[in-house]
């Protein structure tokens, strides 16, 4: 019923946290029933593997759960046998495996989390998951969920998430400063949490309605 996060310890403390179990991922599976989850560490291979167990839907999710010892000769055959319609993770472990693949038409969606997505990475993911939506959320080990991507957005560019209070520190002429966040996470709050992250907020409504946009 717990499951250990750990961080790297660079930016903030808690280096270790012990948390409850949440399947905060399940819904986030919608119609999507056979996903391979790309994260390179098999702490989050087995987390992915427990959501989908407790998925609570209309239908079964399967889940592909996918480690660095996984990406080898092979992979691209047992993925095209899958035949996945959803590949979440990493946007740099997604890129390891999207590399090793050949067009995988089945998928119809990419939601790609921890890191921003270069132009280069973008072009893999559209070359080899040519019907895919990509989705890039901002999210942090310590604090979980903090913006979310919009359709209505260039990729890289975020809406807060519910709760989440954004502001950056120090900007510069340009307006870029260092992403500090509040909210509340695991009934732990964080105020004003150095994530070491560069972004710069754009104050204009969103066509969503959001009126809050950073990247």
């Amino acid at each position: 019923h717990f499951h250990i996060r750990t961080t790297s310890g660079t930016t903030s403390d808690p280096v270790i946290a012990i948390q409850r179990y949440a399947p905060f991922w399940s819904t986030r599976y919608g119609d999507n029933t056979s996903v391979v989850a790309c994260y390179g560490q098999r702490s989050l291979r087995l987390f992915q593997a427990l959501t989908a167990r407790m998925q609570h839907g209309t239908h079964p999710v399967h889940v592909l759960c996918l480690d660095a010892e996984d990406i080898r000769s092979g992979l691209g055959a047992l993925v095209t046998t899958y035949a996945p319609d959803r590949v979440q993770g990493h946007v740099s472990f997604i890129g390891r495996v999207a590399a090793d693949l050949p067009r995988q038409e089945s998928v119809q969606r990419i939601h790609a989390v921890g890191e921003r997505l270069s132009e280069g990475t973008e072009d893999l993911f559209r070359t080899r998951f040519p019907r895919a939506r990509i989705i890039l959320d901002y999210l942090s080990v310590e604090l979980g969920g903090i913006g979310r991507g919009c359709e209505q957005q260039p990729l890289n560019h975020y809406h807060p998430d519910i709760r989440v209070l954004i502001e950056l520190h120090e900007p510069d002429s340009e307006g870029r400063g260092t992403i500090l966040v509040t909210k509340t996470y695991n009934a732990v709050t964080f105020t004003q949490f150095n994530t070491g992250d560069s972004g710069r907020g754009i104050h204009e409504p969103c066509a969503c309605g959001a009126l809050f946009t950073f990247e």
